[in-house]
């Protein structure tokens, strides 16, 4: 859980820890952000990117941008959580790192 990471360049910390396969959950209330960057860091690290909130327009754009293609987008946290639960694997990471503001 990095639920503090509400800026792109926080995830992409959050992403360089790990080297398991990830599940990203991410979205929210953009603060102005650009996801460039971080779409092209999901791209290398990210197994499924699941989002949500007001946000997940311009993070699905950006993640497409970089021809990353393996997204799911939902409408509340359980769903989310439902959905990396059925997509995890053993020795997964299955990652909260919005990128955004809080959606709640």
């Amino acid at each position: 859980n990095d639920s503090k990471a509400t800026n792109p360049d926080s995830v992409m910390k959050a992403l360089d820890a790990f080297q398991q396969p990830i599940i990203l959950i991410a979205g929210g209330r953009n603060k102005g952000s650009k996801f460039d960057q971080l779409a092209a860091l999901v791209k290398q690290k990210v197994k499924a990117l699941i989002l949500l909130g007001e946000a997940r327009n311009e993070i699905r754009q950006a993640v497409m941008d970089v021809d990353f293609q393996n997204i799911y987008e939902v409408d509340t946290l359980e769903a989310a959580v439902n959905q990396a639960r059925q997509l995890a694997r053993s020795g997964d990471v299955v990652l909260l790192s919005p990128a955004c503001a809080s959606w709640d």
